[in-house]
């Protein structure tokens, strides 16, 4: 059964990974181009086993960071960690994952080249823009709702009032215009909601460094990723 969430999960992180380095391009003079954005993640279940194996994941976090080109992204789900710093103008970066005392890494640019057949069906999702809105740390946001090509459905609300400027990869669909301070994501048997309780308006520039830190083993995307769905 853990096995089982840990694949679910994977998959929501790696959905994240595409979703969250793809802000619009939209220029507008109050948009914010430097920001630390924390979010409360929650996840739920009908199924009683799995719902009761996600209260060890109560207090689950993510924080996305973004400064000029630079973008980090940090998922802390308890038994499983996740850093992705990418730097676009120097076109590297790097992903980290700890679960269960094993810390991993890879170069971000095998990741990215392992993703693309993902990022590239998606264009085909289907996309409506509600009237909807919604105030979330302070900002307004507008409701979207993607749905991929396997019937998958995303709510996303999404202010254009931030602007990350890293726009390595795409997710749903391009025309999904601004910032998602408020996502959430249904799948078989497992839900996820992740919502916006603080943005910092500095970063700190040592925060994007893409050197792999002392203590993780470098290896290749492909085992990086069968570790994530919990694969031998």
């Amino acid at each position: 059964m853990i096995k089982t969430m840990i694949m679910n999960n994977s998959k929501l992180i790696t959905i994240l990974f595409l979703l969250v380095c793809s802000m619009s391009s939209l220029k507008l003079r109050a948009q914010i181009t430097e920001a630390k954005i924390i979010y409360e993640v929650k996840m739920d279940s009908d199924d009683p086993m799995i719902s009761q194996q996600l209260s060890m994941m109560v207090g689950s976090s993510m924080t996305i960071s973004f400064k000029e080109s630079n973008f980090r992204q940090d998922m802390d789900m308890n038994m499983m960690k996740t850093t992705t710093i990418h730097n676009a103008k120097k076109e590297q970066g790097i992903l980290l994952i700890e679960m269960m005392g094993v810390k991993k890494a890879a170069r971000i640019e095998s990741l990215i080249n392992l993703t693309k057949t993902d990022s590239s069906t998606t264009e085909s999702s289907g996309i409506e823009i509600s009237d909807e809105t919604r105030t979330i740390s302070g900002y307004e946001c507008s409701k979207v709702i993607v749905e991929d090509s396997t019937g998958m459905e995303m709510i996303m609300f999404v202010t254009n009032e931030l602007k990350a400027n890293n726009n390595q990869n795409k997710y749903g669909n391009s025309k999904v215009k601004g910032f998602p301070l408020s996502i959430e994501i249904e799948m078989a048997q497992l839900s996820m909601t992740m919502t916006a309780t603080e943005v910092v308006p500095k970063v700190k520039n040592s925060v994007f460094d893409t050197a792999i830190p002392d203590g993780y083993e470098e290896t290749s995307s492909e085992e990086l990723m069968k570790m994530m769905s919990g694969m031998k």
